[in-house]
């Protein structure tokens, strides 16, 4: 093998030979599956080398982003994979980006080719780098002045559009036996985007050899992967968790995985659950919420949906008290909790069923090192609360620049080989880990970030907004929300209909999953002696406890103090608050859990 391998051999070819060396068929093993299709792996791996043989015959050489705008499915797994294959690098986007986001990430990676789904490629449709579409002069980021330069085609599946070209002709008579290309040492297999402490994406490369390095050392020793088992993972292809856990760990295992095209809701959830009978199921709290109060509605008798399941997984934002006790006495099962940061590409910190505790993300997994430190970089002792910093040979990937055109070392440079996180912990004294926030302001809904200033920036935009600020509240369960407050224009007036409309003013303009679920109006906004918006004000309560602290240890230190409450609803502010009403106890909308919240 190469001294590089790429990405593919592993999870493909490789695995392909491990089959058929057990003596099994790749016609009749079964690689993906899809509500009404299934992928076989001699299936894939024709397709995967068909894409890859159609793009390169476009003119594109490695080392080129290909962004893939597509719905979670078959073709998206084989494009991706395709784009890897032939030494480009791939950027699989969210499917709920709106056409401005997508113009975002396109100019930031310096994109060479768009593949993408028929009705997600309309609203971008026209931005090859010979026109100029109305996007062009978008006033959301300073750097959007024009469409992209590097932007030489856009593919299209599943129809054929103005301005571009249709993929599955293209692919149709391409070879399907087509070489991986070697990568060089460093080269990125692929970007993923998130949201950054500005509001913008920001991307991050991850090498060829990292994801072969994870599989060994997470998913075969911690999650004790097969190729008798069958993963289903909410998570999406465009998260590194769903990335990893739904397509590359189980492929090369030689398992199958499950793929919904969907947003992920509880019903199609369940579907699969029973017909699909996965041994591995991954989902967020927020998921795993939503399927209890679902099965609750259920009429008796309710199927037992979870009894093929051996590993359940939770993931992402901390798992309140009160559902996982919910879980566990609906289901009969204990989750598994963990906590997998983007810059890690697997869990580093692991809450196992047999020794659970809960309210933690668990304690660090072998082979990677754990640390907690100050803002300037001295290790804190005992239950003080410090960024998370990691250390492991096998972490390599970096963030990426987009004036460069590279992958760049994390600023600040890791010193001693530990990699910086924006996560605050603390640490009990049997080695757990508890998560109390972010240091940069952002915070988690499901398994994606949200800068509260994207928000502001967006509110901004609707007539009736002078001001706003925006801070991060918690349902009654403990799951995080974002929460807006709103000081209106001469002429406008407070009312049920105004917060439903900026709620959905936010959805049009951004992915719908940062909307604000409450809106609360006040005359104006608190701020401190130097003018600035007094945000510790606006915080509705003190983050619910989600964990029992250990005796003798205080889980937060500065926790916010009892006379600040008074700003914290209805009841105490004297100011209308409209969201969910068993919140509140005023007159509000009740948002239950729809797909632009996941």
């Amino acid at each position: 093998m190469p001294a590089v391998t790429n990405l593919t051999y592993a999870v493909l070819d490789q695995t392909l030979d491990d089959i058929e060396r057990r003596g099994g068929s790749i016609t009749v093993a079964q690689a993906l599956r899809e509500p009404k299709r299934l992928w076989s792996y001699a299936r894939l791996h024709a397709e995967v080398c068909r894409t890859a043989a159609a793009l390169c015959g476009q003119g594109l050489s490695r080392g080129d982003r290909v962004a893939i705008f597509m719905h979670d499915g078959g073709e998206m797994a084989a494009t991706l994979l395709g784009a890897i294959r032939a030494g480009l690098c791939a950027v699989p986007l969210s499917d709920t980006l709106r056409p401005r986001e997508v113009l975002e990430v396109l100019v930031d990676c310096g994109a060479s080719a768009v593949v993408a789904h028929a009705d997600l490629a309309e609203g971008i449709s026209g931005l090859s780098s010979a026109s100029s579409g109305p996007m062009a002069s978008s006033s959301f980021s300073p750097v959007l002045n024009g469409p992209p330069s590097e932007l030489k085609a856009i593919f299209c599946l599943g129809g054929s559009l103005p301005g571009t070209q249709d993929f599955a002709a293209l692919c149709f008579d391409a070879d399907p036996h087509f070489d991986p290309v070697t990568p060089a040492q460093g080269d990125p297999a692929f970007l993923l985007y998130d949201t950054g402490p500005d509001g913008r994406l920001r991307g991050y490369g991850y090498p060829h050899g990292m994801l072969l390095s994870a599989y060994e050392r997470y998913a075969l020793p911690v999650l004790k992967l097969t190729q008798e088992d069958r993963v289903f993972s909410t998570a999406r292809l465009c998260r590194p968790f769903g990335l990893s856990h739904n397509l590359f760990f189980p492929l090369r295992a030689g398992a199958v995985s499950f793929l919904l095209p969907d947003q992920v809701r509880s019903r199609p959830v369940f579907d699969v659950l029973g017909s699909f009978r996965p041994t591995i199921f991954c989902a967020t709290p927020s998921l795993y919420n939503e399927l209890v109060q679902d099965f609750l509605e259920m009429s008796a008798p309710r199927p037992a949906y979870f009894h093929s399941v051996r590993l359940p997984i939770s993931y992402a934002e901390p798992l309140p008290l009160a559902v996982e006790r919910r879980l566990r006495g609906m289901f009969q099962f204990q989750l598994a909790h963990c906590f997998c940061p983007g810059e890690a590409f697997q869990a580093v910190l692991w809450n196992a069923p047999e020794r659970f505790r809960s309210g933690s993300h668990g304690q660090p997994l072998p082979k990677v090192e754990v640390r907690l430190c100050d803002d300037h970089g001295t290790a804190v002792l005992g239950a003080e609360i410090g960024h998370l910093e990691l250390r492991a040979e096998h972490f390599a990937g970096g963030p990426w620049s987009g004036v460069e055109r590279r992958v760049r070392t994390p600023d600040p440079a890791p010193k001693g080989g530990w990699l910086r996180t924006e996560e605050r912990f603390f640490r009990d004294e049997d080695g757990y880990y508890f998560q109390v926030g972010r240091g940069d302001g952002l915070f988690r809904i499901a398994d994606a970030l949200v800068s509260p200033g994207q928000i502001e920036q967006t509110l901004l935009g609707h007539p009736s907004v002078w001001e706003c600020a925006v801070v991060e509240d918690h349902d009654d369960e403990g799951l995080p929300l974002p929460k807006a407050y709103v000081v209106l224009n001469l002429g406008s007036e407070p009312s049920v209909k105004l917060a439903r409309e900026l709620m959905e003013f936010v959805k049009r303009q951004i992915s719908p999953h940062k909307y604000p679920r409450a809106v609360e109006f006040l005359s104006q906004l608190p701020r401190d002696p130097d003018g600035k918006v007094a945000r510790w004000r606006l915080r509705p309560r003190p983050v619910p406890q989600i964990f029992s602290p250990p005796s003798g240890l205080s889980p937060v230190r500065g926790a916010t103090p009892a006379r600040l409450l008074r700003y914290g609803s209805a009841e105490q502010s004297g100011t209308p608050v409209f969201g969910s009403a068993q919140q509140s106890g005023a007159p509000g909308i009740e948002k239950k859990s729809g797909p632009e919240d996941k």
